[in-house]
């Protein structure tokens, strides 16, 4: 079976803190990096065809701010930090239990932060502590760098996967929604960044929905995933344009293992207070990508 191990690359966490002041989801091309418990930076790729980054913030139920691209670079907020005055806990972690991590049975821990594939993780490069993966320039803004919150998965696909070329690998279910919980004992929390100034009461519940999906004329990309061309059956390819590939090492690819459920991903169900808006499709998974051994993204 495939497995993962509780890796000590990312600060962990036992809980998930309850009824949060703040939940964030994330879906789409996202990298998530962390440095220690100081702080997470999720960067959007922005130079994916087809992908375009939206920030919305929803208050009680009712949308308050939607950000597209246009709207970014309107503020200048390329770079937006997210801190609270009071949360519980404090710092960043991510949500972990027991050892290995059986990909092939998401009932058993279905909020495991590490459904979620790391890049430098041992699922592919296994990158050394103090060497990442050399990420490119320019590829990653907007980006949200959170300094309080507990990351966990919020989904995970119903579709199976395995990394292909020279030697297929297990890979299991992935991560479809990532979220993270910020729960305030008191005061405020503060979005702020270029000309975005945004405040949150600890007495209010809020969402906030970070994503990159594919677009193509405001309609859903329409992949094909049991296509043998990679750019026609998901777009995890896409990440390859943000960092180099190591000396000897090859690209690896994401392909479907087995027959392809069309299922959905309601929002009721995974206890939101709105919907997220388009999505990518279960069996062609556009999602986060964890680069485990970087501490910022240029």
């Amino acid at each position: 079976m495939p497995q993962n191990e509780n890796s000590l690359r990312w600060t962990v966490s036992n809980r998930i803190p309850d009824s949060p002041t703040i939940k964030i989801v994330f879906h789409g091309l996202l990298a998530f990096c962390h440095n220690g418990d100081l702080r997470c930076e999720i960067g959007a790729h922005n130079r994916a065809e087809d992908h375009s980054p939206t920030l919305e913030i929803i208050e009680n139920g009712k949308q308050t701010d939607f950000l597209d691209a246009a709207e970014f670079r309107r503020l200048g907020a390329q770079i937006i930090e997210l801190t609270a005055e009071a949360p519980d806990p404090p710092g960043v972690s991510f949500f972990m239990q027991g050892g290995m991590l059986d990909r092939c049975k998401p009932k058993d821990n279905p909020n495991d932060f590490r459904w979620m594939l790391d890049m430098e993780g041992r699922d592919f490069y296994d990158r050394p502590p103090g060497q990442p993966l050399d990420k490119k320039l320019g590829f990653f803004s907007p980006k949200l760098i959170v300094h309080h919150g507990v990351f966990y998965t919020l989904d995970t696909t119903k579709n199976k996967f395995k990394r292909s070329l020279r030697g297929d690998r297990m890979l299991g279910h992935l991560s479809f929604f990532m979220a993270a919980n910020i729960k305030l004992k008191s005061g405020r929390a503060f979005l702020r960044g270029g000309g975005l100034n945004r405040e949150f009461e600890a007495a209010k519940k809020y969402q906030i929905n970070f994503k990159n999906v594919c677009l193509h004329k405001n309609k859903e990309c329409k992949f094909k995933p049991g296509s043998l061309n990679k750019e026609e059956r998901n777009d995890f390819f896409e990440y390859y344009k943000t960092f180099a590939i190591p000396p000897g090492r090859e690209e690896f690819e994401l392909t479907l293992h087995g027959t392809p459920i069309n299922a959905r991903h309601s929002f009721k169900k995974l206890g939101l207070m709105a919907d997220v808006g388009p999505t990518s499709t279960d069996p062609a998974p556009c999602g986060g990508l964890g680069f485990g051994q970087t501490t910022g993204l240029p």
